[in-house]
């Protein structure tokens, strides 16, 4: 759960970034509606999908707009009023439960009659946009300082990133017990599943890979497992709207002499990567480092995506990992590094840990079980 103090630290930052001449901020994105204000609709109800908006007024004011299903959720908001779009009550038909919340939100806009809004432009709707001209009110775009802000987590988001990813270390415990010979890819999705549900207390968004023989990634199959087969579980669960995204490879039975060696080179890739992470560090330099392991085993053009990436609300997000670029990584990110080899003649392999980059360093925030352990 994202704080009071966090949503509003995060506020008043993007208030400081648009000009002193804009009258209201009106966040669309359910995502950013969640980051700065704490109001999460759960993926597992008919809340979904529904369209919502968040009002920031310049004197420090904050209104939702929501249909009536989904305000059910809406105690938990860091708002100051909610109003409401009757959609539908179960003693008369279900109306457009888009056009109305909009249309609220338009009635409400005139009465205001705003002379300058920042928007997400590309999340405005048409309705909402036709009352903003109507009015005559200028419209700027505030979604790239959405995204620069959204670049070092706050504590709170720290605090739910950590969660999410404990969440999938119980996950990774389940699957470590469940690969075997004779049990298929839906079977260890499963035992992954019923593991993070418990750990998280509630309804998680469940993705990922759980690919085994030729794939190395995908949903899971009913393709059931061989003795010395590998299994990639590749697991990123959404746990409240924020992610954690971790990999180990698994085998039915004992791996081959090739498939030691290739996963010996993994966790030094992995650790080669893990020597570059502190700010400053480009992405471009992360991955050459992780990359360099793979080339001096000669194994270079079986390893052929990203070294890694960051996470937070979205997954992936920037810096990525990969030779072209130049993002620099800084304090209070939180990435991955996920080194992979695919060899038809070895098998596809890959592993992955979640960090927070630290003033001088990092943290690892995931402790699961990596290689054939």
């Amino acid at each position: 759960m994202l704080t009071a103090e966090g949503c509003r630290g995060r506020r008043a930052r993007l208030w400081e970034s648009v000009g002193s001449d804009v009258d209201l901020i009106l966040i669309a994105t359910p995502w950013h509606i969640h980051y700065l204000a704490n109001f999460y609709v759960s993926p597992n109800t008919l809340n979904v999908p529904s369209t919502s908006f968040l009002i920031l007024e310049r004197s420090g004011g904050t209104l939702l707009f929501a249909d009536n299903w989904a305000a059910r959720t809406a105690q938990d908001a860091w708002v100051d009023g909610l109003i409401t779009f009757n959609w539908y009550n179960g003693r008369g038909p279900g109306r457009d439960r888009h056009a109305g919340v909009a249309a609220e939100l338009g009635w409400w806009l005139r009465k205001r009659r705003p002379r300058r809004v920042a928007v997400e432009s590309a999340h405005l709707p048409w309705v909402v946009a036709e009352v903003l001209r109507d009015l005559g009110a200028a419209m700027v775009d505030v979604t790239p300082t959405l995204r620069e802000m959204r670049l070092r987590k706050d504590p709170d988001e720290i605090a739910a990133i950590r969660f999410a990813v404990q969440v999938a270390v119980a996950g990774h415990a389940a699957a470590h017990a469940a690969v075997q010979p004779e049990v298929t890819e839906l079977d260890v999705y499963a035992a992954v599943h019923a593991a993070a549900v418990q750990a998280a207390g509630g309804v998680i968004t469940m993705l990922g890979d759980f690919a085994s023989g030729e794939r190395r990634g995908g949903p899971p199959t009913d393709r059931m497992l061989r003795p010395g087969d590998l299994m990639i579980v590749d697991f990123f669960p959404i746990v409240r709207g924020y992610r954690a995204d971790i990999t180990n490879t698994y085998v039915a039975g004992q791996p081959s002499d090739a498939q030691r060696r290739y996963m010996d080179l993994l966790l030094r890739a992995k650790e080669a990567g893990e020597a570059m992470l502190r700010p400053g560090v480009t992405g471009g330099e992360v991955y050459a480092a992780v990359q360099k392991v793979f080339k001096e085993a000669g194994v270079a053009e079986h390893f052929p995506h990203h070294a890694g990436h960051a996470l937070g609300l979205m997954h992936p997000e920037p810096p990525f990992f990969v030779p072209a670029s130049k993002e620099p990584l800084q304090e209070g990110q939180v990435v991955t590094l996920e080194p992979g080899l695919y060899d038809p003649a070895v098998g596809n392999m890959r592993v992955e840990d979640d960090y927070l980059i630290t003033a001088d360093g990092f943290e690892r925030l995931s402790n699961h079980v990596k290689g054939f352990a």
